[in-house]
């Protein structure tokens, strides 16, 4: 019962299939959930909601189950602080392009480069299906599609290099990556670009009354639909037969056979731990072990009842950096230098009081 799991949950509800979702913990939403403390009501994880602006995929997601969600656009995007400057990213592209040749004249040129090779690699990646680069030889490849087999690969800062060369520059271009907890260096430049350019494209937006409000909403489609939500129900293994899911078996014991499965965990658990090496598909598992897991953040949730520290004027999204040598820091922060890890602030209250 994360969101992406109770979106397909709600979506087959609501072409007459009959569905059950089984969640392990007691509450819906997965990492988009809410708690409450004290009096405040906290969204645990959440900060934006991408792709959800009029004609957006989420957006047509949610209207094609019924839900049309009051949403904030966020203004700016997002914000960047340095020790000697905060960068406030805007949602207008032009404006944002702009703002950083103001701050790096002699770099003009390669900022200019730099946000046309962006603009065009979104593009070709939404144009594209994901499997075009992997399954086609380079030299069968659509010109169309050289740029982007051309940085497929390449890390963020791999990728910056072709276009600049201030490392204050390239620190606030790979905002977004810190953003997720890592350096330019050591994550995929695509990923950071879909990022960008999807704000500005689509739009970042925050749910009115938070992001629970959506899981809330997916949920009681898939009743109305005549489908089950059960919590506090962990799954033990999904069950296959002649290489073929058939259901799951639950920690309880209890078996349910189903026509089609559909894991919401993550790759590792559901290949690994759910369908497990004596069913899963050749290669999958060797394939997986060659794979880095992501770190797992510490989130510290912090509530003020009087405003004494100026929230009103700061965006919703900020990021607050030690240094611009983010290579040094992520390297420090493996070592368990707190001095040296960057942090991301969330603001909600700024949008849903």
């Amino acid at each position: 019962a994360g969101m992406g799991g109770l979106m397909a949950a709600a979506l087959l509800a609501n072409e007459g299939c009959k569905v059950l979702v089984l969640e392990a913990s007691s509450r819906i939403g997965g990492f988009q959930h809410r708690f409450e403390r004290n009096g405040f009501r906290i969204d645990a994880n959440f900060h934006f909601l991408q792709e959800a602006g009029p004609g957006r995929p989420v957006r047509k997601l949610l209207a094609a189950v019924g839900i049309e969600p009051q949403l904030v656009a966020l203004d700016p995007l997002a914000e960047f602080s340095f020790p000697d400057r905060v960068v406030r990213m805007s949602t207008n592209r032009t404006q944002y392009r702009d703002d950083l040749i103001t701050m790096f004249p002699a770099q003009k040129a390669g900022i200019v480069a730099l946000f046309d090779s962006m603009a065009t690699l979104y593009q070709r990646m939404q144009e594209w299906p994901a499997g075009a680069l992997r399954d086609a030889a380079p030299e069968n490849l659509p010109p169309e599609l050289a740029a982007l087999a051309a940085h497929a690969n390449e890390t963020l800062d791999q990728y910056l290099e072709h276009f600049v060369s201030s490392r204050e520059l390239k620190a606030i271009l790979g905002g977004w990556a810190t953003y997720f907890g890592y350096c330019g260096a050591r994550i995929a430049a695509l990923p950071v670009i879909v990022l960008s350019e999807a704000g500005w494209d689509g739009g970042n937006f925050h749910p009115v009354g938070g992001i629970d409000t959506i899981a809330q909403a997916l949920k009681a489609r898939v009743e109305a639909g005549g489908g089950t939500v059960k919590l506090s129900t962990p799954v033990r293994r999904i069950l296959v037969d002649a290489g073929r899911a058939t259901g799951v078996e639950l920690e309880s014991g209890e078996v349910i056979t189903a026509a089609a499965t559909i894991s919401n965990a993550d790759v590792f658990t559901t290949y690994r731990d759910l369908i497990g090496a004596d069913n899963a598909p050749a290669g999958v598992l060797d394939g997986l072990a060659g794979m880095e897991r992501f770190r797992s953040p510490l989130s510290v949730y912090v509530g003020v009842r009087a405003d004494g520290l100026g929230l009103e004027k700061r965006a919703a999204v900020h990021v607050v950096f030690p240094s611009y040598d983010t290579d040094g820091d992520d390297l420090a922060q493996d070592e368990g230098r707190l001095d040296r890890v960057a942090v991301s602030i969330g603001i909600p209250t700024l949008v849903t009081p």
